[in-house]
């Protein structure tokens, strides 16, 4: 539980960078018409590149040392929420309260819902990691349409080009990414071995 939490502080921190950056991209329009000389802009512009690059290194070795927890993490949840429902048709089959008192069966059910929120919330903060970067990449393509031709919009193109290549993306040690259309995943998964359970609960 302690890392799972630190898995979304952790993810929690990275997007209020990337949130910065942002806004950093944006201000740079408004610098853009308040002063006359736009290499003050294109200086604005390439620390901008500087700071996304050492976040797109922060993401690098993030996904080095968490990947595989994030993998392990993922697995163990899933595995302990079917392990509850299997007990579950157990115990609808035996119907042995002596063996399987109601509190226990009452405590059970917290599990899978623990787990659940667990599961959602790692994948939810990934998500939104990865979500603020392409927030970035539209913030970058509307500034070039609001850019009238010249260096600047030379930059920002290049810009655009920089932040798409380096968008920060997480992986469970190289298997899958962790965002959003992950869940949809993980819980067809989920149904698909319940439906396997209780096939074989039948027999």
């Amino acid at each position: 539980m302690v890392v799972i939490i630190f898995l979304i502080e952790l993810m929690s921190s990275i997007r209020r960078r990337y949130i910065y950056l942002d806004s950093k991209v944006a201000n740079v329009l408004s610098i853009y018409n308040s002063v006359i000389d736009e290499r003050i802009c294109d200086k604005e512009v390439k620390e901008i590149k500087v700071i996304y690059g050492i976040l797109n290194e922060i993401m690098d070795k993030v996904n080095v040392k968490f990947g595989r927890y994030i993998f392990f993490i993922l697995g163990t949840l899933l595995l302990n929420m079917l392990n509850t429902f299997n007990w579950f048709f157990f115990y609808v089959k035996t119907n042995n309260l002596e063996i399987h008192p109601r509190q226990e069966f009452a405590d059970s059910f917290l599990d899978p819902l623990i787990n659940c929120i667990c599961l959602a919330g790692i994948v939810m903060s990934c998500d939104r990691v990865e979500r603020c970067g392409q927030d970035i990449v539209r913030t970058c393509y509307k500034l070039q349409g609001q850019v009238d031709k010249g260096p600047l919009r030379d930059e920002l193109v290049l810009l655009t080009r920089y932040v798409e290549g380096l968008a920060p993306k997480i992986s469970a040690w190289g298997f899958f990414q962790v965002n959003q259309r992950l869940l949809c995943g993980l819980f067809a998964t989920f149904a698909t071995y319940l439906i396997i359970i209780l096939q074989f609960r039948k027999v």
